[in-house]
């Protein structure tokens, strides 16, 4: 009897902890914040992950801004080698300022595997290369695309909140990153800027 007196109270303790962090979840998730006129949510939730926004950055080229990038992650991490060492979940949101064609997006997907991603280990992952691109439709403005990484299915395309369909692997995930993050991004400031060194 007395054990179990000591476990309602140490379950009763423990309540108003547990009750504070959720409500802490909820108010994060309820923030927002304003980049270059594109409204982001401050944490947002992948899976059973609660990520918080890690940095922001613009996608120019030939003097225009195509999209707003953003990058969420379980807690800070201000360097490539870190994401990847302790890979997890994460996602990289591209907010659309201009319409983009569907060329443009994909050989820019296709630079960016070709410029981070070693040739034996696009080889290997060329099904799901070609797999994810197929996922894509031409952005327009307003268009927000999300690409997901929930350890538990893969990595996970939405278009304005619509799953577009999943790839799976976690080495497949790593060269999406590197897209982004990697050495030989297609913008470095956009890299930096989702790092938050920007």
């Amino acid at each position: 009897m007395k054990k179990l007196v000591l476990m309602l109270a140490v379950a009763a303790m423990s309540l108003p902890g547990a009750l504070l962090a959720q409500d802490q979840e909820l108010e994060a998730l309820e923030r927002e914040v304003v980049v270059e006129g594109i409204t982001l949510p401050v944490a947002v939730e992948v899976g059973d992950h609660l990520l918080e926004l890690n940095g922001t950055g613009i996608r120019r080229a030939f003097f225009r801004n195509f999209y707003v990038g953003a990058l969420y992650l379980p807690e800070p991490m201000s360097s490539t080698a870190e994401i990847i060492s302790r890979h997890g979940a994460s996602r990289i949101s591209l907010n659309f300022i201009r319409d983009v064609s569907l060329s443009r997006m994909q050989g820019a997907l296709d630079d960016g595997f070709e410029d981070n991603t070693p040739a034996e280990a696009r080889a290997e992952l060329a099904d799901e290369i070609e797999q994810f691109k197929s996922f894509f439709t031409p952005p327009k403005e307003g268009d927000r695309i999300n690409i997901d990484y929930d350890p538990d299915r893969g990595t996970i395309v939405t278009v304005n909140g619509e799953e577009q369909g999943v790839v799976e692997g976690a080495e497949f995930n790593l060269a999406v990153l590197r897209i982004f993050l990697g050495e030989n991004p297609a913008d470095s400031n956009l890299r930096d800027g989702m790092l938050g060194l920007d």
